[in-house]
Order: C-alpha cells, then structure tokens, then sequence
C-alpha cells in the first residue's frame, strides 16, 4: 500500500503539470480526482494507524493532522476548481 502510495504522490503532479501547462480540460477534473484520491489515502493511513495498538500517541495524532490538512486542502481546491470563472475560462481546450 505505501509503494502505491509513493508512485501515485511521484507520477501524479508529474502528469497535472504537464496538463496544467498544456491548458488542457482534462486538468481540472484530473486535479480533483487527485485532490479526493489523496484525501481517501490520508484516510485509509490513519485508520491503519489506529488499528496497530503498539504505535505511540504521537505518530497516531501526526496522521490525524495530516489527515485534517488533506481535508480543508480538498475543500478549498475542489471549490476553486469548480466554482472559479477563472478556471473555467483558461482550461477549455
């Protein structure tokens, strides 16, 4: 799961920059799709986390936090990416 994790957090923002850079459509639903991804991997650490007892407090709460700043990251992204004018002006071809 965590070599998984690593090439999706490797080749993905290779493969947004390149569409972002492109102006392509395809980037805006690309970067959401990645943004939930993301959120959904912090997700499944966390409770992974939590399901080993023997791992101490502190790494326990660090996933929490990073879990937390996955999720108002997706947030306000995702809402930018779908309520933007802007967005929507520059990514159409």
């Amino acid at each position: 799961m965590e070599t998984v994790s690593h090439l999706f957090y490797a080749v993905c923002p290779l493969v947004l920059g390149y569409l972002c850079f492109k102006q392509k459509r395809l980037f805006k639903t690309m970067s959401i799709a990645y943004l939930l991804l993301s959120l959904l991997l912090s997700t499944v650490a966390y409770f992974a986390y939590l399901s080993v007892s023997e791992l101490a407090s502190d790494f326990v709460d660090g996933a929490l936090r990073d879990l937390i700043k996955s999720g108002i990251t997706c947030l306000i992204w995702t809402l930018y990416f779908v309520k933007s004018e802007r967005v929507r002006n520059t990514y159409v071809a």
